[in-house]
């Protein structure tokens, strides 16, 4: 059964699930197929369509049509199987709160009902929050479902804002915790766009600081595979977002890739290794994007889905914690993690790339 829950979550099978009055365009249904189908244009041909902000805001994972499986171009979807499994192995629920200083929860507000909010408990009186947001593994619409990962981040003092509403309560235990909770997409499908609206929301008071003081100079955007291209689509255009988190993605469609020299942002790179399916788009991408961008690819060989279902968000939560508390805090120990070979990350397993680092 969970292998089947797994297998029926790749397609990108789909409507919109952003606002109404989004003006974004119905997506069409799409199956992509298991394999590459026969009379595939070659890439190399396949012209680069630069659009406008909204143009970027309407697409599901970046691509053109809105397919993020998109059989000319997607990996193969059988072989994606077995990575997805591994990562989810050692899925345990958490409702600790994490392990940073200000324990954390997910809520929702009814000033953004489409979007999940992790912030700490307790307001954080005198610091400002960075803020980071985060579109679902899957394109997925339960902002719930990266819970173990996205409320460790938050307990070292961001506000998170996932795409979706959650699909359980805060503290809610299920069985099956990962499967249930990839599978639980309701067949919808999170566009770029409600990256666009949660930052949006931020800059116009974030609900009059119900959940902290917002530091809106200290923006991220992020997101895993699906996801994580829906990132790249709403930060391309966006002079707020000052730092990208592409996780287990890239730009998989040719006629997008004009999007890697267009960036401005920092660039954090996160993949499984070669047992992860993105794992050569992510590589093509490191290499294709501008020479004078700083930019840090990470690799942990354990698969597609990480470790983001362990509690705390295993490894993957660990170094995510580095990593934004030094792009969107200057904190200077988390950096040194990436740069002492003798770090407690390289020790973990983590292969680091700094080449591509200007800063």
């Amino acid at each position: 059964m969970f292998l089947l829950q797994l297998i029926a979550l790749l397609p990108v099978l789909v409507s919109a699930q952003a606002k109404p009055d989004s003006g974004c365009p119905k997506l069409a249904r799409s199956a992509p197929a298991a394999s590459k189908p026969k009379n595939c244009p070659d890439p190399k041909t396949v012209p680069a369509v630069k659009g406008t902000l909204r143009d970027n805001e309407c697409l599901v994972g970046g691509i053109m049509g809105g397919d993020f499986f998109n059989a000319c171009y997607a990996p193969d979807m059988k072989s994606a199987i077995g990575s997805i499994v591994s990562g989810t192995s050692k899925a345990k629920q958490d409702w600790s709160g994490g392990s940073g200083p200000f324990n954390a929860k997910y809520s929702t507000d009814p000033s953004l009902p489409f979007h999940t909010i992790y912030a700490p408990k307790v307001v954080v009186p005198g610091k400002k929050l960075p803020l980071l947001v985060w579109a679902n593994g899957a394109c997925g619409t339960n902002g719930a479902s990266f819970t173990n990962f996205l409320t460790e981040l938050s307990s070292h003092g961001f506000l998170i804002i996932a795409t979706g509403s959650p699909k359980i309560p805060w503290g809610t235990t299920i069985q099956n915790y990962a499967s249930t909770l990839l599978s639980n997409t309701d067949g919808e499908k999170s566009r770029a766009a409600q990256l666009t609206e949660a930052i949006d929301w931020a800059f116009q008071g974030a609900a009059g600081g119900k959940y902290g003081d917002v530091d809106v100079e200290k923006v991220g955007a992020a997101g895993q595979s699906c996801g994580g291209v829906e990132a790249y689509s709403a930060s391309v255009l966006d002079k707020r977002v000052r730092v990208v988190g592409i996780y287990n993605t890239g730009v998989i469609d040719p006629g997008r890739r004009w999007y890697l020299k267009e960036m401005k942002q920092v660039i954090g790179y996160l993949h499984g290794g070669k047992a992860d399916f993105s794992y050569s788009y992510i590589e093509q991408d490191f290499m294709e994007i501008p020479p004078t961008l700083s930019a840090i690819k990470f690799q942990l060989p354990v698969g597609h889905m990480g470790t983001f279902f362990e509690p705390q968000g295993g490894k993957f939560g660990k170094a995510s914690v580095a990593f934004w508390k030094w792009q969107l805090k200057g904190d200077e120990a988390s950096k040194a993690l990436f740069f002492n070979k003798s770090s407690s990350l390289y020790t973990d397993g983590w292969q680091i790339d700094t080449s591509h680092w200007k800063a």
